[in-house]
């Protein structure tokens, strides 16, 4: 890894899994002496070894070192029957739903599975996202737990969970190593960190049903699917574990099914212009993502060149979680109130954090401390790497300007 932006693995990773990139860019990049078993970590963490695999099965006289094909079937046979799993446990946690008469909308990858992508499987998830009514939140997290479904953490922790817009994660208890969760959610952001002027009632109102799924289950309309793959990306992930997002962003765009001059005016009236800007932006490089350069002069932020650049540059590094750069969480807060602007969004006192979230990571990792010092300064042992970076992130752009030039 350099200083100056993300691993050659993390960017391997980042052209296999943009599918407008050509094989020969694939295959350049291929050359890199690259780390392979990183490259296999990171597509396995982001959710896209089976297009890793299909990319590079699709390459001809690619030189794979000795192991990698094999090790790369391996993981992706895994993905394949995992997700065929998957599928099968969400229809049957979608009829137990409708037999206790709970409507829901399912979100994130589990509805886009089902309508934007050419094949479930196409659309790697973690979890099982479902939004149901306030009111029906409870019954529905007693319905799944009787299926074989159970809490994922003891029951003390139970009030932590009250405040937020989803119930205690559920854990599949009929097959551990898939690793499945469920969520339950009430709604899509947390209400005391929510300046988002969209609510549930909108979202409700034009949730779309799918025919061939159980009882009265419904997924968020395109423009909706698209506003919250964009805020969750921006807003509740902090630009981190992109690629998925780029993907989804991408099959909606393609989808033929937006309006976006209505996309648009949802984004700046909800006060999610940042947030979808700059999730486009890095759609768009990262993901082919295709949709008119209107829309993104119509979300752009005003800011100086040298300003958005560097901020790009920043975000750039941020998208492969765990294999950026930047040196401390306190300069990446700044960073990130650089790209979504709150005060000037209207976002209020309100960000992806609290101290609550300060206080647990100390408790986890007391290291962190010199990341966020007291009095807001970085500490002077890690002055030097902030420098580092910000010198980093501006070298660049002045390379590139010059290359420009040229």
């Amino acid at each position: 890894m350099t200083s100056s932006g993300i691993s050659n693995e993390a960017k391997f990773v980042l052209v296999a899994a943009n599918r407008a990139a050509d094989d020969p860019t694939l295959c350049a990049a291929a050359t890199r002496g690259l780390d392979w078993s990183t490259v296999l970590e990171i597509a396995v963490s982001e959710g896209v070894q089976t297009i890793l695999a299909r990319r590079l099965r699709a390459c001809e006289g690619l030189p794979l070192p000795a192991g990698v094909s094999a090790a790369l079937d391996h993981i992706t046979r895994i993905a394949e029957l995992r997700m065929q799993y998957v599928r099968r446990r969400l229809h049957e946690v979608l009829e137990v739903l409708a037999s206790a008469g709970i409507p829901v909308v399912l979100l994130k990858g589990a509805a886009l599975a089902n309508w934007a992508y050419a094949s479930f499987g196409d659309r790697y998830m973690s979890d099982i996202d479902l939004l149901v009514r306030p009111e029906d939140a409870g019954k529905a997290h007693s319905a799944l737990q009787s299926t074989g479904w159970r809490p994922r953490f003891k029951e003390q922790y139970n009030d932590f969970y009250r405040d937020m817009h989803h119930l205690m994660p559920l854990v599949d208890g009929q097959a551990p190593a898939m690793k499945l969760n469920a969520e339950i959610h009430t709604s899509l952001i947390a209400e005391d960190r929510n300046p988002f002027l969209l609510t549930n009632v909108d979202f409700w109102r034009d949730a779309e049903r799918l025919d061939h799924l159980p009882g009265d289950t419904r997924v968020l309309s395109p423009l909706h699917a698209l506003w919250h793959a964009c805020v969750h990306y921006a807003w509740s992930h902090m630009f981190t574990r992109g690629i998925r997002t780029f993907q989804d962003v991408d099959v909606i765009a393609r989808s033929g099914r937006l309006d976006w001059s209505m996309f648009v005016s949802e984004a700046e009236r909800s006060r999610a212009a940042t947030c979808c800007y700059w999730t486009l932006v890095l759609s768009r490089k990262f993901g082919a993502a295709d949709f008119s350069e209107d829309v993104l002069f119509a979300l752009e932020p005003p800011m100086s060149a040298l300003v958005r650049r560097t901020v790009s540059r920043h975000l750039e590094n941020e998208i492969i979680s765990g294999h950026g750069v930047c040196p401390s969480i306190r300069l990446r807060r700044l960073m990130w109130q650089a790209a979504i602007r709150p005060a000037r969004s209207g976002h209020g006192t309100n960000r992806p954090w609290t101290d609550a979230d300060w206080k647990a990571l100390l408790a986890d990792h007391p290291e962190a401390a010199d990341a966020l010092p007291p009095d807001g300064m970085p500490s002077s042992r890690n002055f030097a790497a902030w420098l580092r970076y910000m010198q980093a992130l501006l070298v660049h752009h002045e390379v590139r300007d010059e290359r420009t030039a040229a």
